[in-house]
């Protein structure tokens, strides 16, 4: 994933953040990136998402979550792609309903490690449609939320 270009003081963040994640470890870890627009939240994700493409079969990066949110079926469109990612052979079926496909995603995380970005969450109901609750992922999985709105991550 490209990374903006002349990024200053990024390779220590990006190393501090590997070792939050710690890959080698089992369970679930979630990473929370919070802060005010422009402060380089994305770029820091996308930075430790390139760290973690080699180690898990199945990933997804999620872009501007807000944003397409707010569109009429932006919702699930963003699940339908991080479904179309994470499942390798492409045999879980998407709907035109959110809760339908919070199960399909469901069937999908449990099975095997995943790593996911979401970048620039600003709504609860979103990480809810889109990743559930941490229990329900795979031993392994590591999981990455921007937000502007520390209480998203709470």
């Amino acid at each position: 994933m490209r990374v903006a270009a002349y990024t200053v003081g990024i390779d220590s963040r990006v190393e501090e953040l590997m070792k939050l994640l710690d890959v080698k470890s089992s369970g679930v870890r979630v990473l929370g990136l919070h802060g005010m627009g422009g402060v380089g939240k994305t770029t820091l994700a996308k930075a430790v998402y390139n760290k973690l493409v080699g180690k898990f079969e199945c990933r997804s990066f999620i872009t501007n979550v807000r944003e397409i949110s707010r569109q009429n079926d932006g919702l699930i469109s963003h699940q339908h792609n991080l479904i179309d990612d994470l499942s390798l052979d492409n045999t879980v079926l998407t709907r035109n309903e959110i809760e339908a496909n919070i199960s399909a995603i469901k069937e999908v995380v449990d099975k095997r490690k995943v790593t996911v970005v979401l970048d620039d969450v600003d709504d609860i109901g979103q990480l809810n449609a889109l990743l559930g609750k941490k229990e329900r992922f795979c031993e392994g999985s590591r999981i990455i939320i921007t937000t502007r709105d520390r209480d998203v991550l709470l």
